[in-house]
């Protein structure tokens, strides 16, 4: 009895020990609220660097030395710009991809280490203010118009004096930074050049749509092939041949209405040792095409790719990324590589060199814009083994010459969640957003309010991608629409402004 009596005086003094040793008491509470989140980037700041985000664009630098900014719950403030009650959204996302994509710029320009980074909506009554990046510890930065502002923190109370700042002249539109003083156009227009998904038995297939809006009503007419402006229209085709029982493609681009004269005007008979051709990009003075002996099984592709200036397509001679974007090409070019490399270490087992990759280049589509992108071909198994790049440079204007965005793609994904891409209007007249199976149109008001009824609705196959965005506005419209419905035929719309 006694032993048992010991036994339990040991295991009670056991249990007040393992309690003692969690810390438990009668004195205190287990369980603990939840404290509030805290704010990280809470606290004044005050200017440190400014980089223009436009190649050599001059910055009077005097103008930003006695800009500020404060950031808690009750307001957000920057220079003379200041909202209330502001509500904060923070994500984490990957440096690299965010700013090339959300801000067409280049990371490098910014002396930003690559990696990730949070970033802060800031926003009050539906309307956005500004996106800061947290960039270091005690570090942000900011864009306001068309510059790349970093500050650092000074204290946490709110600055008992603000300083202004004239750094904002075309903050006057909206509380958005990245917006722009565009005059309203409601008149404008687009050819969109679509390639379907290559078949082993017919190849690609184009065709183009001419889609514009007077302001008052919409239509759309189509075109077989694709139909582009230069001095005059041209029509590019892939023509197929016969060469010794096998099948060769070839490109060939003609004016408007003009018929072929004589073979040669099909372009080089001989495409060295490649048979098929593919066109991934058309701009005005440039082109993308991808070629190949034969389909990749990998993603069903041809496996080598280069861009052709059109004034000379027919030596199918790819330049090289200083020839459209210069020595910064090139820097970003070699720096888009070494990152890539640090990401997929399987990239230096590949071989080959940065000689090769300028020369390698495409236009693809991403979250509403042009993206370039470089092709690392494997020195063993190049028309196997390959690899895609994107190189962190905005496109240059030789290649594209409008591409902006004047609504954010997640206000675009508000409004149609399955949208792939979209393209907007200069002028603000309308933006076209692409899903799987349709093009739908939206229109912008005339205070450039985007609205949220279609007013036209157009049937895509589920295969088709875009592959030109060329754009009319003012009394070019009327001469694009006539070029386009005397070379193609009227498009019947599945929702149009008629129905509306």
């Amino acid at each position: 009895m006694k032993s048992i009596i010991k036994i339990i005086a040991l295991m009670a003094c056991s249990i007040m020990l393992f309690g003692c040793s969690l810390g438990i008491s009668g004195n205190e509470r287990v369980v603990h609220a939840p404290e509030p989140a805290k704010l990280e980037i809470e606290g004044s700041y005050s200017y440190l660097s400014v980089v223009p985000l436009e190649g050599t664009a001059e910055i009077s630098e005097s103008d930003y030395r006695n800009l500020t900014a404060y950031f808690d719950t009750r307001e957000a403030r920057v220079g003379s710009e200041i909202v209330k009650l502001p509500e904060y959204k923070v994500k984490l996302v990957n440096v690299f991809d965010f700013l090339l994509n959300r801000y067409r710029l280049n990371p490098s320009r910014l002396n930003l280490k690559d990696g990730e980074m949070e970033v802060y909506d800031i926003s009050t009554e539906n309307k956005s203010f500004y996106q800061v990046f947290s960039l270091e510890k005690d570090m942000i930065g900011i864009i306001q118009g068309k510059n790349f502002i970093k500050l650092v923190r000074s204290g946490d109370a709110a600055p008992t004096e603000q300083k202004t700042s004239g750094a904002a002249p075309e903050m006057d539109m909206a509380f958005d930074s990245s917006s722009k003083a565009i005059t309203y156009q409601p008149k404008a227009g687009v050819l969109i050049g679509l390639k379907s998904e290559r078949t082993s038995e017919e190849g690609s297939s184009y065709r183009t749509l001419w889609i514009y809006s007077t302001g008052e009503y919409q239509n759309a007419y189509e075109v077989s092939d694709i139909l582009f402006p230069r001095k005059e229209f041209m029509l590019l085709s892939v023509e197929r041949y016969m060469e010794d029982d096998k099948v060769y493609e070839s490109l060939l681009i003609k004016p408007v209405g003009r018929q072929v004269i004589t073979e040669n005007e099909l372009g080089t008979p001989v495409i060295t040792a490649e048979r098929y051709i593919d066109v991934g990009f058309v701009g005005n003075d440039y082109i993308g095409i991808s070629q190949g002996a034969g389909i990749s099984g990998r993603d069903n592709s041809l496996p080598y790719q280069k861009i052709l200036a059109v004034d000379n397509y027919t030596e199918y001679r790819g330049v090289n990324i200083t020839e459209i974007a210069g020595v910064e090409g090139m820097e970003a070019l070699e720096r888009s590589y070494e990152s890539e490399s640090i990401r997929d270490s399987s990239l230096q087992a590949m071989g080959g060199s940065i000689g090769s990759l300028a020369e390698s280049l495409a236009m693809v589509r991403k979250n509403g814009h042009w993206v370039l992108t470089a092709r690392l071909n494997s020195a063993k198994e190049p028309a196997k083994d390959y690899s895609d790049i994107t190189v962190s440079l905005i496109p240059p204007a030789k290649l594209v010459t409008y591409d902006e965005l004047q609504v954010s793609w997640s206000r675009i994904k508000e409004m149609v969640p399955e949208a792939k891409d979209v393209i907007n209007a200069p002028g603000n007249a309308f933006v076209i957003v692409r899903t799987p199976r349709y093009l739908i149109m939206f229109m912008y008001d005339e205070n450039m309010n985007l609205l949220t009824k279609p007013v036209m609705t157009i049937a895509l196959d589920a295969d088709e991608e875009i592959i030109m965005a060329e754009w009319a506005r003012g009394d070019f419209v009327d001469r694009w629409t006539e070029t386009a419905a005397s070379a193609g035929v009227k498009v019947q719309p599945e929702v149009s402004s008629a129905d509306n």
